[in-house]
């Protein structure tokens, strides 16, 4: 039955088989930590780091842009960028 609900929310098998196993081994609450390792895996591989900038104003797409340059030159890695203003 869950995986007919996975398939409903276009989770593939895979995934929707390891959801499962988590869950009959009572290993879901990792679910969180599985995932931030997976992702720093990744971004390992691929040579990339994720960026979260907050600014106190909107950022125009001149500042995203220099803000990009500046960061690629700095960190010399391929980034993942999040912007949040306010």
């Amino acid at each position: 039955m869950l995986l007919k609900n996975f398939a409903a929310l276009q989770i593939g098998n895979k995934i929707g088989n390891l959801l499962v196993l988590l869950n009959e081994r009572g290993k879901i609450i990792f679910l969180e930590k599985i995932i931030e390792y997976f992702e720093q895996v990744v971004d390992r591989r691929l040579n990339q780091i994720r960026i979260h900038v907050t600014s106190a104003h909107t950022l125009t797409d001149v500042n995203i842009d220099r803000l990009k340059t500046a960061l690629n030159k700095i960190l010399e890695k391929n980034h993942i960028d999040r912007y949040q203003s306010g």
